[in-house]
């Protein structure tokens, strides 16, 4: 979520191409640091588990995978193995569903990071999207 909006005026000139593009890439600098994650390093299988679930999307007609399919890809990736990861990116603010978090958290905390990171849509405390 973006928090302030920049407002940078770029104008071309003649010589020097466009006037205020340092300016622009200092700010997107800037707020990228700013950014959650961009420090934390992330467990190889994190990127294992993000390709498998591209390729099931792939394939989908309509792109919503279960989460008992998902539990599957977290243990053909690994993932239950980076449990002691998981807390780093749970949302500080999100509680999600216990029956989902209790037995799955390093998962969960996997699918947490990719939708922070805009790879996937998850949400963990939707009744909605349950797989009951």
């Amino acid at each position: 979520s973006f928090q302030t909006l920049i407002i940078l005026p770029i104008s071309p000139t003649p010589t020097s191409g466009f006037m205020g593009i340092d300016q622009l890439r200092t700010e997107i600098e800037a707020v990228i640091c700013k950014q959650k994650h961009i420090t934390q390093k992330i467990p190889n299988n994190y990127f294992l588990f993000e390709s498998m679930l591209k390729e099931q999307r792939d394939r989908l007609a309509v792109p919503v995978i279960s989460f008992s399919d998902i539990k599957v890809l977290g243990v053909l990736s690994e993932i239950e193995t980076t449990s002691h990861m998981s807390h780093v990116f749970q949302k500080e603010d999100d509680s999600p569903d216990p029956q989902i978090q209790s037995p799955n958290k390093a998962l969960v905390s996997a699918l947490q990071l990719l939708h922070d990171l805009g790879t996937i849509l998850f949400f963990a405390d939707d009744p909605h999207l349950s797989d009951k």
